[in-house]
């Protein structure tokens, strides 16, 4: 008998006491729902391009580790032995 007493004093209070948020089946509450959240796209973003100085730096060192791979490479082949 106590437990159906509280709760109807507590469902009487609810009501009189004003909600701070909407309910689920008010108007506002439909209205206040936020959009989706569409991610920003990595593609939007301008493209960041070395400069023609570093690109000519970039294919200069890639041309001297290439011969330097060639000249270990030469070394390190057997030299044909003459008996």
């Amino acid at each position: 008998m106590r437990d159906f007493i509280v709760r109807t004093l507590s469902r009487a209070l609810c009501n009189l006491v004003p909600r701070r948020r909407p309910g689920r089946h008010s108007a506002t509450h439909l209205t206040l729902a936020p959009g989706p959240v569409i991610p920003v796209s990595p593609w939007s973003r301008p493209w960041t391009s070395p400069s023609k100085e570093e690109a000519a730096e970039i294919f200069r060192r890639q041309a001297e580790e290439a011969e330097l791979q060639r000249e270990r490479r030469r070394a390190a082949e057997p030299v044909g032995v003459v008996v």
